[in-house]
């Protein structure tokens, strides 16, 4: 028996569209009408999708759109697919006019919409399942997606409103960093300010150099400010990090717990360390298969629209997967890596949350010595050309075996600068700042 459901999408009215883009031509006009209305994100086929950038990066040139045109765009952009035999065919097997394409447009637009509507409907579920979450929050938020929905954002806004509403925030907050999420963490903090609203920061160490330590330091004192973080680790489980989380907070050395080596007044201490309600604010993507950067993006969306997010920590970068826009895998490791670190960024930029991501040095690192240098990021290419701060924790011979130093390599909004970190071992923690 077939399901007769409605779906919410139309493959015939997103084929009547790029096949009506594939034979515009010179209509520059027609094909605005289409390309200034829909966006990428609108298609759920993806060789539609695909057609639309190859179309509207022709369109945008000023140049006529014939299939020769949108094919070379995509080899530009790094499409193979559709090839231009597959282009071809298309066209020949569309010609439809401009007012069914804009009817075919007007259709698309609608489904986008009700897939957010129903979007917005599963937050609701994911809130009650989630529970301690305040219905006036839920209700207050979904307020806020449904005026979203009546007009779609063009991204053009009037610079005077933007310096307007600045200057307003800076006046009501006066004294507190402005869209920057302060990590508690002093050395981090001094250092940069906090993490941006936006931005992409990322934080590389050697293997055991203490990068996962940072950000779970990071995630706590971000949920003890009252706001929500999300983690998700392709490295290890929930329990493990909850391991590391719960050894600083009671100051029992890690070895003890994961051993089970625990005396009657430790085993209180980790139970009044556990209890603690702040937890409740930090959100864990475990690993089931490979985590992809859209995995991550999709829980991160629903969290922003259900309870609100403050902070995204990836662990560690290498370790996430992309899936392209031709349904595969990245065919190369640094392709992969550079398109991980693309859609991070992305996540960032849309849901205006920082994104904090952890890297890996290369082997060249190690056989350099001395301060790494950003080239020495594992696939560094896309990460140093993307990430808005890159830090990095190493360890310098010089310092003792309970120092690291923390270095910034790479601040757009900033000054570079570094300092030294005392390191506990047994905790796996950081305990405070070295002064010179």
């Amino acid at each position: 028996m077939s399901d007769s459901s409605p779906k919410p999408s139309d493959p015939e009215a997103e084929q009547i569209v790029t096949g009506f883009l594939l034979n515009a031509g010179d209509d520059a006009e027609g094909a605005g009408s289409l390309l200034t209305v829909l966006d990428e994100h609108d298609f759920t086929g993806v060789t539609q999708r695909t057609i639309w950038r190859g179309a509207h990066r022709v369109w945008s040139e000023g140049v006529a759109l014939t299939t020769t045109a949108v094919h070379e765009a995509l080899c530009a952009i790094g499409f193979q697919q559709p090839t231009h035999a597959e282009l071809l065919k298309m066209q020949l097997g569309s010609k439809v006019n401009r007012e069914s394409a804009q009817a075919a447009c007007r259709r698309i637009v609608d489904l986008r919409r009700w897939r957010a509507l129903l979007e917005i409907g599963g937050s609701f579920a994911h809130a009650f399942r989630l529970g301690g979450v305040s219905v006036d929050e839920v209700i207050h938020q979904a307020l806020v997606d449904f005026d979203a929905l009546q007009e779609r954002r063009s991204g053009v806004v009037v610079m005077a409103d933007v310096l307007k509403q600045r200057v307003a925030e800076l006046r009501d907050n006066i004294g507190h960093p402005v869209r920057r999420v302060l990590t508690g963490f002093a050395p981090l903090d001094g250092l940069t300010g906090g993490l941006g609203e936006g931005d992409l920061t990322v934080l590389a160490a050697a293997t055991g150099g203490g990068k996962t330590a940072m950000a779970g330091q990071v995630l706590e004192a971000v949920a003890k400010s009252g706001r929500n973080a999300l983690v998700a680790s392709a490295e290890m489980h929930g329990w493990e990090l909850g391991d590391r989380l719960m050894s600083r907070a009671s100051y029992i050395p890690l070895q003890l717990i994961r051993d089970n080596a625990l005396d009657q007044e430790q085993r209180a201490s980790l139970e009044r360390a556990a209890a603690d309600d702040d937890w409740r604010r930090v959100f864990v993507l475990e690993r089931q298969g490979a985590i992809t950067v859209q995995s991550i993006a999709q829980s991160a969306r629903t969290l922003k629209r259900s309870v609100g997010l403050a902070l995204v920590v990836v662990d560690y970068l290498q370790l996430i997967s992309a899936i392209t826009p031709n349904g595969e895998r990245g065919r190369t490791r640094e392709a992969e890596v550079a398109a991980v670190t693309r859609g991070l960024k992305n996540l960032a930029m849309d849901l205006a949350v920082p994104v904090l991501a952890l890297s890996q040095f290369n082997r060249e690192a190690v056989k350099a010595g001395g301060e790494p240098e950003l080239h020495h990021l594992r696939e560094s290419g896309e990460i140093e050309q993307a990430a808005n701060v890159v830090l990095f924790l190493w360890h310098s011979e010089n310092d003792g075996e309970e120092v690291r130093r923390l270095v910034v390599k790479k601040h757009r909004s900033g000054e570079a600068g570094n300092a030294k970190l005392r390191w506990n071992g047994n905790l796996v923690a950081f305990t405070g700042q070295v002064i010179p």
